[in-house]
């Protein structure tokens, strides 16, 4: 009987346990949703298809359809958030390069950038996706470019 009671107690210890963590968890994930459109707005308001870059990967439909963002995405953004601009450490060579890929955006041209890291890495991933790049992204680096060339 001893031995029953001891699997109860431990049942219920269990049971309480998860339930600290699930209602934890619902904490975390409500204040993440409602940080997200004080983001998207800052971003707006700073760069626009960054804006909409983050808002399809990391949004609110992309939190409840529980999208699972692209690693390179995570990093990308980690890297805009962390710093004032993914370019600001990025020498004048690298800087030109860019300018160089954006007058011609081509996966031939993409290794023109690999003296930024983090944007070569988008571009790969895109390009693995398929040909076209879209907008956005061109308009992302050309905002990110304009940004670490105005002083």
């Amino acid at each position: 009987m001893e031995g029953a009671a001891e699997i109860d107690k431990e049942d219920k210890e269990d049971g309480n346990s998860r339930a600290v963590n699930s209602a934890k968890q619902s904490k975390e994930l409500l204040e993440r949703l409602e940080a997200i459109p004080d983001a998207i707005a800052h971003l707006a308001g700073t760069n626009p298809p960054l804006s909409r870059g983050f808002s399809l990967h990391f949004g609110t439909g992309a939190v409840v359809e529980r999208i699972i963002p692209p690693t390179v995405y995570k990093w990308f953004f980690f890297q805009i958030s962390s710093e004032e601009s993914v370019l600001q450490m990025a020498n004048l060579t690298a800087l030109q390069a860019l300018d160089v890929f954006l007058e011609s955006p081509s996966r031939s041209n993409a290794s023109a950038i690999i003296d930024i890291p983090v944007l070569h890495d988008v571009l790969m991933y895109k390009f693995e996706k398929g040909p076209n790049l879209g907008g956005d992204i061109l308009d992302i680096y050309g905002m990110l470019l304009w940004n670490a060339q105005d002083p």
